[in-house]
């Protein structure tokens, strides 16, 4: 083979070779990038919409809720069901009225969330029908 092919097919292996490692290195870079992204952004405000409004927690008032009926949305999480609670509420100034409850339960406590069930709640100031169960409040 002469010297300038030798040349030529040298250059073309190391140009290929280079090709398929910055391939590696770009796939590499995307993949952490991509579960950076769903660690810090898309997790977080998955957990906050499936989770109880924080903020109702801390600022709304307080009152009774009585579980009227339960059923599964259909959603689950790390394979536990959420619920639509229908709720009879009744706040700690005014009169009861109906509202709907979504949460997420772990299967082992669907027992404890049937009708008849009386849980404190947490009303939002701004509107009565955003209600969040208060079920980790001190006794």
């Amino acid at each position: 083979m002469d010297p300038q092919a030798q040349q030529a097919m040298e250059n073309a292996m190391h140009q290929a070779t280079s090709t398929a490692m910055y391939t590696v290195i770009g796939s590499v870079v995307f993949t952490v990038a991509l579960m950076i992204f769903i660690y810090y952004f898309l997790i977080p405000r998955i957990m906050g919409k499936l989770g109880p409004d924080k903020d109702i927690l801390q600022n709304g008032h307080p009152g009774k809720g009585k579980i009227l009926g339960i059923t599964e949305t259909g959603v689950r999480l790390n394979d536990m069901p959420q619920v639509m609670l229908t709720m009879e509420i009744t706040p700690e100034f005014g009169g009861p009225y109906t509202a709907q409850v979504k949460m997420i339960i772990q299967s082992v406590q669907i027992p404890q969330f049937q009708p008849g069930a009386v849980f404190p709640v947490k009303i939002s100031p701004t509107d009565n029908q955003k209600v969040v169960l208060d079920i980790y409040q001190q006794r």
